[in-house]
């Protein structure tokens, strides 16, 4: 076993491994992906993939040749930004915020099929001097199941010479969640929280006042009792989705909640009964892409 798992020299890292012999493996593999890095910059968003390899990445590296890093801008939920603050001095990660300028790129705000692109494009363009002044790579959280959806945004990250260790060491998104589980991160089975943008529709706008409506909107179904939802912008009518088993305990408050959603500019409230999808919106764009 020390040899498959050749960075943890705490004894206490590895008598906390009660995982399958799969798990371990993985983490192995994980280990060492990371390890051939040397220095590495963290895209960190404060979800289970950039958790899992922001604490991985200090451990095998230090904190010296790591610097985790949260990106800011309106399309990143406050709440969520301040999580992802908190799980860094938690953990001890080596952590700062820097500013990125999506919001400053006219291709980014008209919110093409080609969003993510200029997202993931912008993320680079704050990360990369970091990296350069560290001789270090800039490290994100991609698994091997993200490579089937469409992301252009990894494209645009890969191009600008971001490196996946996930993928590079085969791992898949139930490995990352095992993974963490077992090493004690308390992320570990978060549900994706997607960039704020991601709410509305491709061909709608991307302005702040938007989001900041979406953010209201989704902390106040999170005040119902709805910790997993998405609110999806069309203008004045806000499509929700819950999962589908909470969608009955949604209808009979439903009153309730257009008369807050109201008070947001919004005229009409929608629940989608197919339930809660994550990338929802996506789905027209993959049929597309799949053809």
């Amino acid at each position: 076993m020390d040899q498959e798992l050749p960075y943890f020299s705490d004894k206490n890292d590895l008598e906390s491994l009660e995982s399958s012999r799969g798990t371990q493996l993985a983490l192995g593999r994980l280990q060492r992906a990371i390890s051939d890095l040397k220095r590495v910059v963290v895209a960190f968003s404060g979800g289970v993939d950039s958790s899992l390899l922001a604490v991985l990445s200090t451990k095998v590296l230090g904190s010296d040749n790591t610097l985790v890093v949260t990106s800011v801008s309106a399309s990143l939920a406050r709440q969520e930004r301040s999580r992802a603050e908190e799980f860094a001095a938690d953990w001890g990660l080596n952590f700062q915020e820097v500013l990125s300028g999506e919001f400053d790129d006219e291709r980014y705000l008209r919110n093409d099929s080609l969003r993510c692109f200029y997202c993931k494009s912008s993320l680079m363009d704050a990360l990369s001097p970091l990296a350069l002044e560290r001789d270090a790579k800039v490290v994100l959280g991609v698994n091997l199941d993200d490579l089937s959806d469409y992301r252009p945004g990894q494209e645009a990250a890969k191009s600008q010479g971001a490196v996946f260790p996930f993928v590079q060491a085969e791992i898949t998104k139930r490995e990352v969640r095992e993974i963490s589980l077992a090493l004690g991160i308390e992320v570990w089975n978060k549900p994706a929280a997607p960039c704020l943008s991601s709410r509305l529709p491709y061909g709608t706008r991307v302005t702040v006042e938007s989001l900041e409506r979406i953010e209201m909107a989704e902390a106040i179904l999170k005040e119902y009792g709805f910790g997993i939802n998405r609110v999806r912008h069309f203008g004045e009518c806000a499509k929700v989705e819950v999962p589908l088993v909470d969608i009955k305990r949604l209808t009979a408050v439903l009153d309730e909640v257009e008369g807050e959603f109201a008070k947001l500019g919004y005229a009409s409230l929608t629940v989608d009964p197919r339930g809660f999808r994550s990338g929802s919106l996506n789905d027209a764009l993959l049929v597309k892409w799949s053809e």
